[in-house]
């Protein structure tokens, strides 16, 4: 089922489940400036190109029109475990590290989560929450320092290096991985739009499928930061697994695991385990298994 609702942002812990105050919604070319730079501001130059590129896409295949970016995270959200020290000092105002950073990147609003020694923070400038969780984690008292987390399903527009975006109405898991049946790449040079690619129902309507029962296709881009986009074909209806693995083999991610049918198909993997938790760079192995038959591929995440 396609899936077109607003997607809310949930923080995600074992033991506590708190939900980002008011989570706010950011334009396409923002989320798409912030995952494609990896910078701490999104550059107002690269935003203003994405936003071109997307109006371009849009105008000329009106089928994506309702396609929205799904956020791993939210821009200017932070969560921050402390001690119960610091927390203490939070109350009493004390807290000069935590208050010093906040002058530095704020203006900030501030939630406690006394019961789990916790600050939840908002920033007025939507910045990179990753870049940001790196800095906050760098003073005392700080315990670990996460961005909101999405939960459930999505539609997805994602770019994984220019001039390449690809739009894929979602189904499954996307904590972890996210499986599409229709999806579309595109190129977008100098505000001329390509269509490369458009599989649907497990068909591309671009190329023919090869012979072979199992094929890995395609990982692009290969290596990656911070979205591999799998591409895979099997030759017969049947079931399917699509797993990650580490160098050690130890099973990373299970990105599907169900009844695919003949053709093609496309995953995506988002460099996150089956908990949520972002991965370490390094090389990875993807596995496909279908048909009796096994095939593996490396790719590799770069941060």
């Amino acid at each position: 089922m396609r899936s077109m609702a607003v997607v809310f942002f949930i923080l995600s812990f074992v033991a506590f489940q708190p939900m980002a105050a008011s989570a706010q919604e950011f334009p396409d070319e923002l989320m798409l400036a912030l995952e494609v730079s990896g910078e701490l501001e999104a550059p107002p130059a690269l935003v203003t190109q994405i936003g071109l590129d997307l109006a371009a896409i849009k105008a000329a295949y009106p089928v994506v029109a309702d396609i929205h970016v799904f956020p791993r995270w939210e821009p200017g959200y932070l969560f921050v475990g402390v001690t119960e020290d610091a927390l203490a000092d939070w109350h009493a105002g004390t807290y000069a590290e935590m208050d010093s950073l906040n002058a530095e990147y704020g203006p900030v609003t501030v939630e406690t989560w006394s019961i789990i020694d916790a600050l939840g923070i908002r920033f007025a400038t939507p910045y990179h929450p990753e870049v940001l969780a790196d800095i906050y984690e760098t003073i005392p008292g700080v315990r670990y320092a996460n961005p909101s987390s999405p939960r459930g399903d999505g539609s997805d527009i994602f770019s994984p290096g220019l001039p390449l975006y690809t739009a894929m109405y979602g189904e499954g898991d996307c904590l972890s991985g996210c499986t599409y049946e229709e999806f579309w790449e595109f190129s977008v040079v100098g505000g001329s739009v390509v269509l490369l690619d458009h599989y649907i129902g497990g068909v591309t309507n671009v190329d023919d499928g090869p012979a072979a029962a199992v094929t890995l296709r395609e990982i692009a881009p290969n290596p990656f930061n911070p979205v591999a986009t799998i591409r895979y074909y099997v030759g017969q209806a049947g079931p399917v697994r699509l797993l990650v693995h580490d160098i050690r083999g130890r099973l990373v991610a299970e990105l599907f695991d169900g009844h695919k049918t003949a053709g093609d198909h496309v995953a995506v993997w988002r460099g996150r385990d089956e908990s949520g938790r972002t991965v370490p760079s390094g090389v990875y192995s993807c596995r496909l298994v279908a048909g009796g038959e096994s095939v593996t591929h490396t790719m590799t995440l770069l941060k």
